[in-house]
């Protein structure tokens, strides 16, 4: 029997949608390609849908209610992320592997199959440390915010998923107050998907730690975007974190295609008028690097918000089999794993980062914040 489940984590946004999915998986399951599903929103949400859900009624498909954290101060929705995930892992059996979605996202269900086999049949990650059980597949990865993988959905062993799953604090304690604990940044991105992908691995490589400390400032999400890019690419420091990044992503996980081909939208909009349904979203799989150079995508490929989206393995891999001729992936990636893998803090190291930090803070526009 296939081991693989579905679990639908969020809001009811697109009932249209997710009906249409749901039949789909329900599909799946009589078919036998999928074991089971699990739809994890808040009881809110089933009480508003209760028709959409009594109609959807299926043996192999779970429902569970949760209620919010209460009093979560945190912005955006990290906290309540983790609730509903959590909530969902912990109905599945031990040996599921896990796609992990929402109700308001369009993906090629009867893809699934395929794309299970195949990271069942991809080398396991290597085990120093010991981290994942199988490699992780995610449609895509941003490169210039280190952690920032895409979390709209990916698919992993129960065992892994729940690595995914925390409630990590350190945002909160370094980030979220800069100096002084009576300064609240305005509008501060929590970093939701950085928070989920950093906190497995920071806990086994010290130089994450350090770099959680600035974690939001390197966020897409902040508004001195370019400035603060072209401070990172100026520094030393950035690249040792981004090639621990790359190295991380390399041996645990699966990048987007050629594992899946389809669509990944997030569904913003439905209308349905007779026979006719359509949609309106927006496109998280696309690819905007170069595999045949490195720095280069740094400089050129970001988008007008100074992101560079990465939905192919083909970067990842032509860097570390040595295969890139650019003398830039060698210098500021190959060369300094070992020692961003070995990182241990020193008074020289926390002075070269007081430095790159103050530097940081001043692209990023935020010195009014800590005066």
């Amino acid at each position: 029997m296939t081991p693989l489940h579905i679990a639908f984590c969020g809001q009811v946004r697109t009932p249209q949608l997710f009906e249409m999915s749901l039949r789909q998986v329900a599909n799946l399951i009589e078919r036998g390609l999928v074991a089971g599903a699990v739809i994890a929103t808040w009881n809110s949400e089933i009480t508003a849908h209760t028709a959409l859900f009594e109609r959807l009624q299926h043996p192999g498909i779970q429902v569970i209610g949760l209620n919010p954290p209460s009093s979560v101060t945190v912005p955006h929705s990290y906290f309540h992320q983790m609730t509903l995930l959590y909530g969902a892992l912990r109905v599945l059996p031990t040996d599921a592997l896990v796609l992990k979605t929402r109700p308001d996202i369009l993906f090629d269900l009867e893809a699934l199959p395929t794309l299970a086999e195949r990271l069942l049949n991809a080398p396991p990650p290597p085990h120093d440390p010991f981290i994942f059980k199988r490699r992780v597949w995610v449609p895509q990865f941003e490169a210039t915010s280190p952690f920032y993988v895409n979390d709209l959905l990916f698919l992993a062993t129960r065992h892994d998923a729940m690595q995914l799953c925390n409630f990590d604090m350190s945002f909160e304690l370094n980030n979220f107050f800069l100096d002084r604990p009576d300064q609240r940044l305005p509008d501060t991105p929590s970093s939701a998907e950085i928070r989920r992908y950093s906190y497995p691995f920071s806990r086994h490589f010290p130089l994450l730690e350090e770099y959680g400390n600035v974690i939001h400032m390197t966020y897409g999400g902040q508004p001195n975007r370019f400035s603060v890019l072209q401070h990172n690419i100026s520094s030393k420091i950035y690249w040792q974190y981004v090639s621990l990044y790359m190295w991380i992503l390399h041996n645990y996980f699966l990048i987007g295609r050629p594992h899946y081909e389809g669509r990944v939208t997030l569904v913003r909009e439905e209308q349905l008028l007779g026979e006719k349904f359509s949609i309106s979203g927006v496109n998280h799989y696309i690819n905007m690097t170069d595999p045949t150079v490195f720095l280069d995508n740094y400089r050129k490929r970001c988008d007008g918000f100074g992101l560079l989206y990465c939905g192919s393995q083909e970067w990842t891999e032509a860097i570390f089999s040595g295969t890139m001729t650019d003398p830039s992936a060698r210098a500021l990636i190959l060369d300094q794993v070992e020692a961003a893998r070995a990182f241990s803090p020193s008074p020289e190291r926390l002075e070269l980062f007081r430095r790159y930090r103050a530097g940081l803070i001043a692209a990023a526009g935020l010195e009014e914040a800590l005066s």
